[in-house]
């Protein structure tokens, strides 16, 4: 099964509309999340509709009125983020609560909006201890580490040339059980294309039930 994550803003745009099609079909997506889509709740259902009547939705419209995300289908122990600065802390303290709950295998994928060491960033201004403090503790305490990746190090780019800032503010974080369950997980960072930040396309094997009959 194919998993995909996304920061794709503007999808108001037919042009995006269509070109995401494209890469949910080739790329044999089965969930996607799309972040931060700048969706406003009352054109989300016309937006929905040109994916096709084949996709069940979930959107967090009760959580962020001004359109945050929209995740497509649905998958137990899964959890899409898109984080901004005000949210950040009640985010740590619901990711520690997960983990304390024993929940099983679980996994958190999406956009955190900060990186993790100062490695995960080149160009601007420099990282911070204070930037990247709590991030760190909160991964600790909900014991999350990241899913083997490959492909592109940085998922969010902003400028041109030689002053292009390069971050990794994406990213695919399991549990102690989830690694153990999925230990072929892989996450790819994808090509840059219509977005500041490039998809994040997360593989692994699952026996999913025909129609009719047991797989």
């Amino acid at each position: 099964m194919n998993i995909c994550s996304w920061n794709v803003r503007g999808l108001n745009d037919p042009n995006k509309v269509g070109e995401i099609k494209k890469f949910v079909v080739n790329n044999n997506v089965r969930v996607v999340a799309f972040l931060k889509t700048r969706v406003k709740e009352q054109k989300s259902k016309k937006i929905q509709e040109k994916f096709g009547s084949s996709w069940s939705w979930w959107t967090n419209y009760e959580f962020s009125p001004g359109g945050e995300s929209g995740l497509a289908e649905s998958i137990i122990a899964l959890l899409f983020i898109s984080f901004r600065k005000l949210i950040r802390r009640p985010m740590w303290a619901t990711l520690n609560n997960i983990n304390s709950l024993n929940a099983g295998p679980w996994l958190v994928m999406g956009d955190f909006n900060l990186v993790l060491v100062s490695g995960d960033k080149i160009n601007g201004n420099a990282v911070t201890h204070s930037e990247t403090v709590d991030f760190e503790d909160c991964l600790d305490h909900a014991e999350l580490t990241e899913v083997k990746s490959r492909g592109h190090l940085f998922c969010w780019y902003k400028g041109h040339g030689n002053n292009i800032i390069n971050c990794r503010i994406d990213r695919a974080l399991g549990n102690i059980s989830w690694h153990t369950a999925y230990a072929d997980v892989v996450v790819d960072y994808m090509n840059p294309g219509l977005s500041d930040n490039t998809p994040l396309l997360l593989s692994y094997k699952v026996n999913i039930p025909k129609r009719g009959g047991r797989s």
